[in-house]
């Protein structure tokens, strides 16, 4: 994990090209044991978020790896498969541009 959060802030620091990266998490159920805040560090997402089977009053709280210089992604969860279409439908839109 520590690998992967490096190289995404290697990769987001490129000031040439400003990247992007968006991260999508299909949790398994509450004893899901992936770290709460390691997609979100990847995307360089200002929150961790709620996740699915987190109580009503959890408060999103500040990512402590968030990098303010560098692109924000998106880091979208769900434990809903059926919910993967939308998810990724909703990345491809803002992802996705036409030039000429």
């Amino acid at each position: 994990m520590n690998g992967t959060m490096a190289e995404a802030n290697k990769i987001r620091s490129d000031a040439t090209y400003h990247p992007v990266i968006n991260t999508l998490y299909l949790t398994g159920n509450a004893t899901d044991a992936v770290d709460r805040e390691f997609l979100a560090i990847v995307a360089n997402a200002p929150l961790i978020t709620a996740l699915p089977y987190d109580p009503v009053g959890f408060v999103p709280y500040t990512n402590p790896a968030y990098v303010t210089t560098q692109e924000t992604g998106k880091y979208l969860v769900t434990s809903n498969r059926n919910m993967l279409t939308a998810l990724f439908a909703q990345l491809a839109s803002e992802t996705l541009r036409l030039s000429q």
